[in-house]
């Protein structure tokens, strides 16, 4: 089974890593046995858990183009004209720089007794 090398996204954190290039390994990669490909341009792709929201992962990222919110542990990596994912290069970076905005901390508002 081959790797695939991948931009991986979690809570205050970005790093590369290699995973195996299956369906099991990207499921554990972003918590949760459905998945979500949100295209990030003609080449790169987002993988997150579907249902990120509504089991109470963490927002993560924000894609502005698209108006959307991410939850989750997050994978990004190359989409082929055939549908498949393969490796992210090193160019992709800038890529995702532009195109997310992490998000590094949600602030709720005081509690306070009156």
């Amino acid at each position: 089974m081959p790797n695939i090398n991948v931009i991986a996204i979690e809570q205050n954190s970005i790093r590369r890593k290699t995973i195996p290039n299956t369906m099991e390994a990207l499921r554990d990669a972003v918590g949760g046995h459905c998945i979500k490909v949100v295209p990030l341009d003609e080449q790169l792709c987002v993988i997150c858990n579907a249902w990120g929201k509504a089991f109470g992962l963490p927002p993560v990222a924000l894609i502005p183009a698209r108006h959307d919110v991410l939850f989750g542990p997050l994978v990004i990596c190359r989409i082929t004209s055939g549908g498949k994912f393969a490796d992210v290069a090193e160019e992709d970076l800038r890529t995702v720089d532009n195109s997310l905005l992490l998000i590094t901390h949600v602030c709720g508002g005081a509690k306070t007794d009156d």
